[in-house]
């Protein structure tokens, strides 16, 4: 599964995105923008291809929905219907759900925004 958080980690680098990206959440987000990823796997050793789940958390702490918005539209775009063939990777993602999650925080005008995604691996 170290590869894939690798390729995770460096699509989200290529977005462009002048915040703070990471797999290790913290325990009270102070920082904004930030972006959180985690992938659960669904190891079966049996089969040839192996499934994982992706899910990306977007945080930001503005007064409109643009920023947010914007950000969700780029990692949809890296990651949603994608066939990556790398040398250590190979693999197929797919959004798991055809909407992102509005997750909006009530205190201190952060938005929050999830967004899932299936992985095939081969």
């Amino acid at each position: 599964m170290k590869e894939l958080y690798k390729l995770v980690n460096a699509e989200l680098d290529t977005c462009g995105f002048t915040c703070k990206i990471t797999n290790n959440p913290p325990l009270e987000i102070t920082e904004f923008p930030i972006v959180i990823f985690k992938v659960n796997n669904r190891m079966d050793y049996s089969l040839i291809n192996q499934k994982a789940n992706i899910t990306i958390d977007v945080f930001t702490k503005e007064e409109g929905i643009e920023t947010v918005e914007n950000m969700v539209d780029i990692i949809d775009r890296k990651f949603n219907r994608q066939n990556y063939n790398m040398d250590y990777i190979s693999c197929i993602t797919y959004r798991q759900t055809i909407w992102n999650l509005n997750l909006d925080e009530g205190e201190n005008n952060v938005k929050h925004r999830q967004l899932k995604y299936y992985a095939d691996l081969y």
